[in-house]
């Protein structure tokens, strides 16, 4: 099982020692380990962080002490507050009450592949940052529990927008690399616009991953989401469900098949998922268009 990890006296061991609230294990999403915990008034001893960690504080204020790098400080955290910390980090925390939160920690190779796409020069950075307000950054955290609590109901294909929206939002505000100033403009060239639309709709049944689109369409991921929203007006996540709706609706039109058959033969995870997207992308549900089909 993959937890958010930390080194402590040598060892490989938990951040927090008790069992989360929810944790990313079943995730299809590549690059993020999550977990929501709700702890109590708990002392967590000198330790380093591997990788990329942030901090999303769910609950009331809390009055959390830390040393790291030397300097010792005292904090109110409250509902929305933000830790940073970067990897290689070493601090210790100490929190004075029960709280809730929820951890992300971002493996490397996410953000390395972020921060070429980005075209960034040279290599990427961060600072320590204690007790910080992010709106983005917050709603960011917050539908990636929201989805993680849905059991990842949109699939990998989402996973990887936000996952790139994530690492995208921490190297242009707190990465030490700056921006290149020639990003690509306008929106895909039409034939290779048409070449990503034929491979949506041939492969709208199965796990359609960011990466796979970007290199139908000869482009970085990065580039490819934004050309792509520019072209359609929607995500390419957005579109690809907007399809298979789409494709549902075209079988339910046929007596003989049910819901089940058709949730699984247009690629939602199970009838539950299926008749919620369904629902709120038509309307109503689909055994009530079936019924007025």
């Amino acid at each position: 099982m993959r937890r958010i990890s930390v080194v402590t006296n040598n060892e490989v061991v938990p951040l927090f020692s008790g069992r989360p609230t929810r944790d990313s294990r079943f995730s299809p999403w590549k690059g993020l380990v999550v977990e929501t915990h709700s702890v109590g008034a708990i002392e967590v001893p000198e330790h380093q962080h591997p990788t990329l960690c942030l901090h999303l504080q769910t609950s009331d204020q809390v009055e959390m002490q830390w040393l790291c790098d030397g300097k010792e400080d005292r904090r109110t955290m409250r509902a929305g507050s933000l830790i940073l910390l970067k990897p290689g980090a070493k601090d210790t925390l100490k929190l004075s009450r029960p709280s809730r939160r929820t951890l992300v920690s971002i493996e490397e190779p996410l953000l390395s592949r972020a921060s070429r796409e980005l075209d960034m020069r040279g290599e990427l950075s961060f600072q320590n940052r204690w007790v910080f307000e992010d709106k983005q950054l917050r709603l960011l955290l917050m539908e990636i529990e929201r989805e993680m609590e849905d059991d990842w109901a949109m699939g990998p294909l989402y996973g990887d927008h936000l996952g790139m929206s994530l690492s995208l939002a921490l190297i242009k505000k707190y990465g030490q690399v700056a921006l290149p100033r020639d990003l690509a403009q306008g929106g895909l060239p039409r034939a290779r616009l048409l070449r990503v639309l034929d491979y949506i709709n041939d492969n709208s049944h199965r796990d359609v991953r960011l990466s796979d689109l970007a290199e139908v369409a000869e482009t970085s991921r990065f580039h490819f989401a934004r050309l792509f929203r520019e072209c359609m007006g929607v995500p390419p996540h957005q579109y690809l469900m907007q399809q298979r709706i789409e494709k549902a609706k075209l079988l339910l039109r046929a007596p003989r098949h049910n819901v089940n058959e058709v949730a699984s033969a247009t690629g939602f995870t199970n009838a539950s998922h299926f008749a919620k997207t369904f629902r709120r992308i038509v309307g109503v549900s689909p055994t009530g268009w079936k019924a007025g089909a």
